[in-house]
């Protein structure tokens, strides 16, 4: 068994992508444009997680942790000679390649044959589709995972809680306790009202009835969260996810969307905020369409000089081709390359503006 974060990657003839190969970074973000293979890249690590963390021997292609993806035989590219798809990651230098093959007699399973050493590592998954404002929620028990769709974070701030307080084992890293109350719910608040400023939240449980329910306060009266924007609704599993990661000896977080629902200002703000569990020894992988994010992901890394453990993987098509290029970050948060696309659309938009001044002059 072996502990650490993923250091590389590389899939063949799986979707889109005939050969795909990067580096993982402590923070590595996906971006580029639709349908160009992000989420191909997210799906492999999560089937993979599913193969060496819970050592599951085939794949159920309906539920690949809460993702439908269909006919198992639609994930292998048509370019394939085996009939299948492989996932090769490394893990504390050592390589682990899977081969996925359609199950015989089931079209919705494939089945997985390699070297099945198991990882000891915590994965949390937030889903791009996270659930909106409700007055009450399910809960599930499990005390450190928010759910897939953020649905059990209410439960979970108030089992944290519970768990720091009787475990003098168990605590956030210096640098992201800044609440003055050593609680876990008050250092959720906290960068909660950092991230969306002036917001506080006050949570309840109710175990008999099996429900849980937020209020929030944005600077008057708490409200009830069908009465508050879907911003911080969105943002708050994120960040209680991430501060449960820094509390695990191995852990890797996978965001997809992070930015949904925020004003720019926050969606930088929570760019460094995550750069910030990346540092505190988190492994974080985002799939983001925002410059907010990664401009505040920058800039928290090259201030503390941490910027080699930041890497950008821009994923493009053109004329039926993918293609994907790594981006890295120096030491005063330059990025490496700009590649065609890579978040140029203001500056095209404001060229245009200016032809149409220009022509009615």
């Amino acid at each position: 068994m072996c502990n650490g974060r993923i250091e590389h990657i590389k899939l063949k003839n799986y979707k889109c992508h005939r050969s795909f190969e990067s580096d993982l970074k402590k923070l590595t973000i996906l971006a580029g444009e639709n349908s160009a293979g992000k989420s191909s890249v997210i799906q492999a690590l999560l089937m993979q997680y599913l193969v060496l963390g819970k050592k599951m021997s085939s794949i159920n292609t309906l539920n690949v942790m809460g993702n439908n993806l269909g006919v198992a035989l639609n994930l292998i590219s048509p370019e394939s000679v085996t009939g299948g798809f492989s996932i090769e990651t490394t893990v504390d230098g050592v390589e682990r390649i899977l081969n996925y093959s359609v199950n015989e007699t089931e079209e919705m399973v494939l089945d997985v044959q390699g070297n099945k050493e198991l990882i000891k590592t915590e994965l949390y998954y937030l889903n791009a589709e996270r659930i909106g404002p409700r007055l009450a929620n399910q809960i599930y028990n499990d005390s450190c995972y928010v759910g897939i769709h953020g649905e059990n974070v209410i439960y979970v701030i108030e089992q944290m809680d519970k768990m720091l307080m009787s475990n003098p084992d168990i605590s956030l890293p210096r640098d992201v306790e800044i609440a003055k109350i050593k609680r876990f719910s008050a250092n959720v608040e906290e960068w909660l009202g950092i991230i969306v400023p002036d917001t506080k939240i006050s949570t309840k449980v109710n175990v008999s009835q099996g429900i849980a329910s937020v209020e929030y306060n944005t600077g008057g009266d708490f409200f009830g969260a069908t009465a508050t924007g879907f911003g911080v609704t969105y943002v708050l599993p994120i960040i209680v996810q991430a501060l449960i990661a820094t509390t695990k000896k191995n852990a890797l977080i996978i965001i997809e969307n992070p930015e949904a629902h925020l004003h720019p200002y926050s969606q930088s703000m929570l760019g460094k905020f995550l750069a910030l569990i990346a540092e505190n020894g988190v492994q974080i992988v985002i799939e983001t369409h925002s410059e907010h994010i990664i401009d505040g992901c920058r800039i928290e890394m090259a201030n503390t000089g941490h910027n080699e453990e930041m890497g950008i993987i821009f994923f493009s098509r053109s004329g039926g081709r993918y293609e994907h290029e790594n981006i890295t970050v120096n030491d005063v948060g330059e990025l490496s390359s700009w590649p065609a696309k890579f978040f140029d659309q203001s500056m095209e938009d404001l060229r245009e503006l200016l032809k149409i001044k220009l022509c009615k002059q």
